[in-house]
């Protein structure tokens, strides 16, 4: 069972490298906070609302890089315990805690990596609207916000569908 977490540890890890380079590609770019963009109106929010706009991009920027390092440190960290107590747990009931406590932990992973995804998604949509013309921001939006609903109806599917082999099993 160990092994299954370690695995799932790693998927976590990787999703949120994933993540994090494109948090660091995306501010390393940097083009799309050019001061000259500053005499410009952000169609969204009206006159003088570019600094506006550039301050909710570092913020959610920060927050996905910052969760998604998260990720990759405690799930690293995770996988040298589980690999620690594998070699040294000799009791069933001492590998049985072990894998509850993965178990929540993994749970509190996927949080904190939706997290910095959400944050992506919402530094991606400030630059559009910052770079785009409306039609293309407006069209932007929408397709991520129909993604980001069949990704909640697929997540909840999915659970439900669990839940239920579960209860026959």
């Amino acid at each position: 069972v160990l092994d299954k977490r370690v695995d799932m540890l790693n998927s976590l890890n990787t999703q949120a490298t994933l993540v994090a380079s494109a948090v660091v590609g995306h501010v390393l770019s940097g083009g799309h906070l050019d001061p000259s963009y500053a005499e410009q109106d952000v169609w969204l929010l009206g006159a003088g609302s570019f600094h506006l706009c550039t301050s909710a991009y570092v913020v959610t920027s920060s927050l996905a890089m910052g969760s998604s390092l998260w990720v990759i440190h405690i799930s690293s960290r995770l996988r040298q315990l589980a690999l620690k107590a594998r070699l040294q747990l000799d009791t069933p009931q001492s590998a049985m805690q072990m894998e509850r406590m993965l178990a929540t932990r993994v749970g509190d992973l996927q949080k904190v990596l939706m997290v910095s995804l959400i944050a992506l998604v919402f530094s991606g949509l400030i630059v559009i609207g910052l770079l785009a013309k409306r039609i293309d921001t407006a069209l932007a939006t929408l397709l991520l916000g129909l993604t980001g609903a069949h990704v909640v109806f697929s997540e909840t599917s999915m659970a439900d569908h669990f839940a239920a082999i579960l209860e026959t099993a």
